[in-house]
């Protein structure tokens, strides 16, 4: 299958009838076919670097504009509709995951309020972004840091738009190289920009395009880039590094995985056992467990006859989650990776639970060693344990989040948690849904995509420190040949 898509430079969206183009072939025998970047839209999209007014926009008016996208996809259209349509055939998530990933966002932008108090999170006071806040002896202004390129990834639809988003919110021109292994769920949401504010300077600050690995394309952008945004695995992050020049701000996001905490003897009144299943199986569900926030292994405190309840219950749950979001088109690879992995584990004395086919799989370890490569595909490993503090040995600095049941235990293990590497702790079921004021991978992003600049203030402005007056002041410091005195 063949599918056409435009580019988008400078928030005009260019097709490939009049241009020469290039085909990005995927896993599940669909060609995504886009045009490539000429010489002109590369110098388009640098000589636009903070020439778009976006600067000058007030963040009301950017969360307006967000909230008016948010609008145009909880509508009905053919343009939601194609969104979804191919955006199911190339990812191979069912079409129900794809308007779910959507409308997600959607919700996010539609409370404005989240976004304010998101910023507000991060950069300490929402103000810095539009005006000249006093602090001290200085007025401080937080601004664009101008380019900011986002090498993005394709593992889970909502990625992509999450990092155009959070680009654009601080006023910086964006541009994104989509990935190969989702081509469309980027340019869909750029192009929704074209269908609601075409004149709009946060459309006229994005791009979104595609240039091959080592191309002139590639090094013309990355070295006007002012920040770059890096999402994907070890080998493919440390390539584009080495092709970043010194000075540009570099964001990392990725490779991270992902695990959950349980202790079934502290069961709260108000819980069950297979309301805790019912959440814990969705940590361990959604995108497949592709997620790098989604729940690859457990540790699992409990005896004999409540870890037999749980296992029913669990088994339930994943059952429940196939009919909510079926796992849509699944690579030959990754069911043989299933497979032998069911093998290798049944050799090492563990015990399986699975499905005839490959749809889920619990493996109760027997030496509670991690899986050195997990075939993720709703394979659910756990870890008993005789209590939580045994799990501690398996975080490091690649695991991003820890959910944790019962929630109270995360008074006593949050800081050893942390300190081993993990950056997240949440409650189990949700991995998904990150609350306001989070941090991203360790990572105030907002507080990074800005450039922090000051006025400080002339030497007539005395402060709480300074007694003299102006022309005292001027003789201590320039006439007198005295050591100058320290200036607060």
């Amino acid at each position: 299958m063949l599918i056409d898509m435009p580019i988008i430079v400078c928030g005009k969206a260019i097709y490939g009838e009049d241009r020469e183009t290039i085909t990005i072939n995927l896993e599940n025998d669909v060609e995504v076919r886009v045009p490539t970047l000429n010489e002109q839209d590369v110098a388009n999209i640098i000589d636009s670097r903070l020439n778009t007014g976006l600067h000058k926009t007030h963040f009301d008016d950017i969360t307006l504009f967000f909230m008016n996208v948010a609008k145009f996809w909880f509508s009905p259209s053919s343009f939601i509709d194609n969104a979804v349509k191919i955006g199911a055939q190339v990812t191979g998530y069912p079409e129900v995951l794809i308007t779910r990933d959507y409308r997600m966002l959607a919700e996010l932008f539609a409370n404005r309020c989240e976004l304010y108090d998101q910023l507000e999170a991060e950069l300490g006071n929402r103000w810095y972004i539009d005006e000249w806040v006093s602090s001290q002896t200085c007025l401080i202004h937080a601004q664009p840091r101008g380019l900011v390129t986002n090498i993005l990834v394709g593992n889970i639809p909502i990625a992509s738009t999450f990092g155009i988003y959070r680009s654009l919110v601080v006023k910086n021109n964006t541009l994104c190289k989509i990935p190969k292994r989702d081509p469309v769920s980027a340019l869909f949401f750029g192009l929704s920009f074209l269908e609601v504010a075409p004149n709009h300077p946060i459309t006229k600050s994005l791009s979104i395009v595609y240039w091959e690995k080592d191309s002139w394309q590639e090094k013309k952008l990355l070295d006007a880039s002012d920040a770059v945004c890096l999402w994907g695995g070890e080998q493919s992050i440390n390539e584009i590094k080495r092709k970043i020049k010194m000075g540009t701000k570099i964001l990392e996001y990725g490779p991270k995985r992902s695990l959950s905490m349980v202790d079934l003897s502290e069961i709260d009144a108000t819980d069950s056992i297979e309301d805790i299943a019912l959440r814990v199986g969705h940590d361990f569900s959604v995108y497949n467990q592709e997620g790098c926030f989604t729940s690859q292994e457990m540790y699992l405190v409990a005896n004999d006859d409540v870890f037999d309840e749980f296992i029913v219950a669990l088994k339930s749950a994943l059952d429940h989650y196939l009919r909510l979001y079926p796992k849509g088109q699944i690579m030959l690879d990754n069911k043989a990776h299933v497979l032998l992995t069911r093998k290798e584990q049944i050799i090492r004395g563990a015990e399986v639970m699975c499905t005839d086919n490959h749809n889920w799989t619990i493996i109760v370890t027997k030496d509670r060693q991690r899986l050195p490569s997990h075939p993720l595909s709703r394979t659910v490993v756990i870890h008993r344990v005789s209590k939580l503090e045994e799990a501690l040995a398996g975080i490091n600095s690649l695991t991003q989040t820890v959910t944790l049941y019962p929630w109270k235990a995360q008074e006593r293990l949050r800081d050893d948690i942390t300190l081993n590497g993990a950056d997240r702790i949440v409650a189990i079921g949700m991995a998904n849904f990150p609350r306001i004021g989070f941090p991203h991978d360790g990572i105030w992003t907002f507080n990074q995509l800005v450039r922090w600049v000051n006025v400080e203030r002339d030497i007539d402005f005395k402060g709480k420190y300074l007694n003299l007056e102006k022309d005292e002041f001027i003789m201590r410091l320039f006439k007198s040949g005295k050591e100058p005195m320290e200036v607060s």
